[in-house]
């Protein structure tokens, strides 16, 4: 026969379910706020740019010149039009190629040489870079294609609105007369494919003209060289030039935007983000800026940089977390910084029309130049070099021009991106990336790697989780003999809550038991917190380890270990549970298996044995704080579901130790207990008799004071 339920028992139960309640609806609201702190907004495919026979023109030579100090109105964004072949403003027009096409520059699709790093491809619609792919990175594990750094921005019918390095405007004044500009965005440039030494270079050129008179010529050169992987370095150089060809001086102002496409590289948050860099006049190096690209349509473009600081403006750059594409003004005779620069922007590039108003946040850098002056039967030259690769600490450690730059601090700036940057040491962060490497260095497999970094924090942990237990184990068994008095004072005072906590204490006090010993039962788990964030921030942002297998299936530790695919991009996202553990793509086994074996940790765990004179509802709460227990390894499964695997390897191996640890600390506390209970502790040394520190130190100065007084 079922006996029926306390009152006790249901009001415990009730208020677990109540609690549990509270704090799923807590932590919902806190994944909803994060969310909307780091957005993640909706994916949209780039459209790709096609490679086109190639048109060959003589281009013509530029050469040095003065720049100019004058200042520049900030120019509106630029959207994809219909291409044109002649261009008229005020007396002057422009001339150049009559159809569109592409040249590849540097790896050709399909080549195996690896001689360069980068492939560009071209375009002479703007004399732009229409997409760019790395050669030493691929895009997914085992597949043969480069990673696409660069993307076209293309609207949702597939009409390419923007690419990268496009020259958007360029302004004439001459003799005092008003600007008279040209939107050469949508030119079609003159181009051709030229080899040079140790590289190749495709040269863009613009014809201006006065009543078919020459006047100038505008032309962008792309160069790239041959650069082996163990250089390190991986180059796109560009060069503006304009040549005066008449005999009287005129001044030109220029606006062009930078990079353009990047991809995110994590499907949970948006992980892009601009770079300023701009060295202070009291400063020794450069001070870098980020800038989180999180917007719509109805993003605002805004100055970073501006007039008096320009001359210090380093680099800008666009990036994701394992990849960079960064623009850096050089002198044209390399004496010190490029001062051509009058300000640079930050442009939301969303607003190109026909663009849907869903497409995934575009954002980029835009650089205006200040009015310079080209005196007649001469030039003015505005290089560039774009560093397009990996965030590779070892590339921006090592190569000169990256280190003068500081193009190492993107690095660390990126770990501030996420939930928990904020509980993110920068220090550890950086220790975690040393400690990785180095076991990688010795085992060459970054998945043992982090085993080994398991074994060395256990290893370090290890006296005092024995510690925390064996002290844990011991007060219960002391709570167990003191339940019959500790049941005497809830009878005696069980109206009077205070006196029956002070009478407990000194119950406790008087048996030697200390109640701060259960608070201190999870502080080994608490001290691994901040490694587990810091790990999850190193596998986030440690491009060393990109694509990197451990065994098996698992062949990328800074992904989810994905042993079967389900759905493709961007998944199945299961209603309430999916704000937690985010679009489903594939099965991922490492989480099951964590919550597995932490389920058989806390099995292992010391538990009170319960008290037979104790009330109902004192043991019906404890049943019920046991049976929650697999609850909370389900919610880390869920949780860590689309973590990086090698950051659920690292718990997951860290239970698997601590279990085997258990099971070692028990079988200690089984032996003690054998040998008849702890060793007593060692008495502590007697206090010395006599005075102490203090009271010497009061003598000596009375005894100075007094010998002072008998010299006078």
């Amino acid at each position: 026969m079922t006996q029926p339920q306390s009152s006790d028992s249901k009001a415990s139960r009730q208020v677990m379910w109540q609690a549990l309640l509270w704090a799923m609806t807590a932590f919902l609201a806190w994944t909803y706020i994060s969310q909307w702190i780091w957005p993640s907004p909706p994916e949209s495919a780039p459209a790709d740019g096609q490679n086109i026979t190639q048109q060959t023109a003589d281009p013509g030579n530029g050469a040095g010149g003065n720049n100019g100090q004058a200042g520049s109105p900030i120019a509106p964004p630029v959207s994809g039009k219909p291409s044109q072949r002649v261009a008229v403003a005020g007396a002057l027009s422009v001339s150049g190629g009559d159809t569109v096409e592409t040249l590849v520059l540097g790896a050709q699709p399909g080549d195996t040489s690896r001689e360069y790093p980068v492939g560009v491809t071209v375009s002479s619609l703007g004399a732009s870079v229409e997409s760019v792919t790395l050669t030493y990175h691929h895009e997914h594990v085992g597949q043969p294609e480069p990673y696409a750094l660069l993307h076209p921005i293309a609207d949702a019918d597939g009409e390419i609105q923007y690419r990268s390095f496009t020259l958007e405007k360029i302004f004439f004044i001459e003799d005092g007369k008003d600007d008279q500009e040209f939107d050469l965005a949508s030119m079609n440039w003159n181009f051709k494919k030229e080899s040079i030494e140790n590289g190749e270079s495709v040269v863009c050129w613009l014809d201006v003209t006065d009543d078919e008179q020459p006047v100038a010529r505008i032309t962008m050169t792309y160069e790239v060289h041959r650069q082996p992987e163990e250089l390190l370095q991986s180059d796109l150089l560009v060069e503006l030039s304009v040549d005066n060809l008449t005999d009287t001086p005129f001044e030109v102002r220029w606006v062009m935007h930078g990079p353009v496409g990047v991809q995110r590289a994590d499907s949970r948050f948006d992980d892009r983000n601009l770079f300023t860099a701009v060295r202070q006049p009291d400063a020794t190096e450069p001070e870098v800026e980020m800038f989180r690209i999180t917007g719509t349509v109805s993003d605002e473009d805004r100055v970073v940089v501006r007039g008096s600081t320009s001359g210090d403006f380093f680099w800008g750059a666009v990036a994701n977390k394992f990849f960079t594409a960064v623009w850096a003004p050089v002198s044209a005779d390399d004496a010190g910084r490029a001062t051509y620069l009058n300000a640079i922007e930050r442009v939301s590039l969303n607003g190109a029309p026909g663009a849907p108003s869903t497409i995934e946040p575009a954002v980029t850098l835009r650089y205006i130049s200040r009015d310079t002056t080209i005196d007649g039967g001469t030039s003015a030259s505005f290089p560039m070099e774009c560093y397009l690769g990996a965030k590779s600490r070892a590339a921006f450690e090592t190569v000169p021009e990256y280190v003068a730059r500081n193009y190492f601090a993107q690095i660390p700036a990126s770990y501030q991106i996420g939930p928990c940057a904020f509980f993110t040491p920068t220090w550890l962060v950086q220790l975690m990336i040393r400690l990785l490497g180095w076991f990688h260095a010795v085992v060459f497999n970054y998945g043992v790697a982090i085993i080994l970094l398991v074994v060395v924090v256990r290893g370090l942990l290890h006296p005092l989780t024995k510690r925390t237990q064996v002290n844990m184990m011991r007060m219960q068994q002391a709570n167990a003999k003191l339940a019959p008095k500790i049941e005497e004072l809830k009878r005696r005072f069980g109206n009077d809550k205070t006196r029956f906590h002070q009478e407990q204490m000194a119950l406790m006090r008087e048996s030697g038991i200390n109640p701060a010993t259960q608070m201190f039962s999870c502080l080994p788990m608490v001290i691994q917190m901040p490694i587990w964030i810091a790990l999850y921030t190193s596998l986030n942002y440690n491009i060393d380890m990109r694509h990197q297998p451990f065994f098996l299936w698992i062949n990328d530790l800074t992904v989810p270990d994905g042993l079967i695919h389900l759905f493709d991009a961007p998944g199945k996202t299961i209603p309430l549970i999916g704000m937690i553990m985010g679009p489903i793509t594939t099965f991922n086994l490492l989480p099951i298996l964590l919550a597995i074996s932490m389920y058989a940790q806390q099995k292992l765990m010391p538990r009170p044995k319960p008290n037979p004179q104790a009330d109902k509802s004192g043991v019906d709460q404890a049943a019920q704080m046991q049976k929650m227990m697999p609850l909370m390894s389900i919610m880390f499964a869920f949780f860590l579901y689309n973590m990086p695997s090698g950051l659920t390897l690292y718990i997951m191996a860290s239970t698997l130790f601590g279990t085997l640890e258990q099971l070692h600390i028990r079988r200690h506390i089984r032996e003690e207990e054998a040998r008849g209970g702890p060793p007593p502790k060692k008495p502590k040394p007697a206090k010395r008799s006599g005075p102490g520190v203090w009271q010497k130190l009061q003598k000596m100065a009375e005894e100075a004071q007094h010998a002072k007084k008998k010299t006078r």
